[in-house]
């Protein structure tokens, strides 16, 4: 039997809607969590067999995901420290196309 490696609190208003209820049960698939410093709420899923990365977002309504396409994501506007942290993301789940320094 597997056991829970990480569970978070949502922590945004009733009005923000219902957040992602995500389970990576597929070691191929993969799921990362970000929290900025004044509590927004972020989760990424890769789906490995249809090849969709998603974001959702507390603050844009956790019932909306947004594509991610090369590592990034139409309509939206990302601080510098979400920024990093979806190109992390991305990074994980796309290591054969990414430069070898």
């Amino acid at each position: 039997m597997r056991s829970v490696v990480f569970r978070s609190v949502n922590w945004h208003a009733l009005s923000c809607g219902v957040p992602p209820d995500i389970e990576n049960s597929d070691p191929d698939n993969y799921c990362g969590y970000f929290e900025n410093e004044h509590g927004e709420q972020w989760v990424f899923f890769y789906d490995s067999e249809s090849n969709l990365a998603q974001i959702w977002s507390g603050d844009c309504g956790w019932e909306t995901p947004f594509e991610v396409r090369n590592g990034e994501v139409d309509d939206l506007i990302l601080n510098e420290p979400e920024r990093l942290w979806l190109a992390a993301c991305w990074m994980a789940v796309t290591p054969s196309l990414q430069p070898i320094n």
